[in-house]
């Protein structure tokens, strides 16, 4: 009986309102989480890479913010049917600093050189459950740079070990001690 008169209400609102209202739920992250927040539907890993965990993103650092503001081509978009294929996130919205540093490394030089395989930020930091860099969790903390950076470098080349050695002039400026 609720279910139906729930149905009832959200269809007369949207008869009042037109086909606008879906731009005023698009802003909620908990209307992303009915889709993205579910495994059932996660058949292969192109579907599971859209799956958020609703714990772990709360617990990032990005916790506090909503959906549409990294995926800014969401904002007022309908929610029950936007385009599949989003813009990539601009993490330089929040982190000039961070992306001008990134613009000088060796992985945006692989990128602009067509090497789509060189890490992005998400590459190495993730996408939903990114911790800070100083906590000992995250993928990005000092002690964890070694086996992240291996992930992709392997361990037993030279460009491992000029890695690994690279690691070691890292900046003490609090990202990672």
């Amino acid at each position: 009986m609720i279910r139906r008169l729930s149905f009832w209400c959200l269809a007369a609102l949207f008869v009042v309102l037109g086909p606008g209202v879906g731009c005023v739920f698009a802003q909620e992250s908990e209307t992303c989480l009915e889709c993205h927040g579910d495994t059932g539907w996660l058949e292969d890993d192109e579907t599971r890479r859209l799956h958020v965990d609703l714990g772990g993103f709360e617990n990032s650092v990005h916790g506090f913010l909503l959906c549409v503001d990294c995926h800014a081509d969401l904002a007022g978009a309908d929610p029950w049917g936007h385009d599949p294929e989003l813009a990539p996130v601009d993490c330089s919205v929040c982190h000039a600093d961070v992306q001008d540093e990134y613009a000088r490394s060796l992985h945006a030089y692989a990128r602009q050189r067509g090497n789509l395989r060189a890490p992005t930020c998400a590459g190495c930091h993730g996408n939903h459950e990114i911790l800070s860099p100083s906590d000992r969790s995250s993928r990005a903390h000092r002690r964890n740079l070694t086996d992240m950076c291996a992930s992709c470098h392997g361990t037993g080349n030279s460009r491992a070990a000029s890695a690994r050695g690279r690691i070691g002039a890292f900046p003490t400026d609090g990202r990672g001690d």
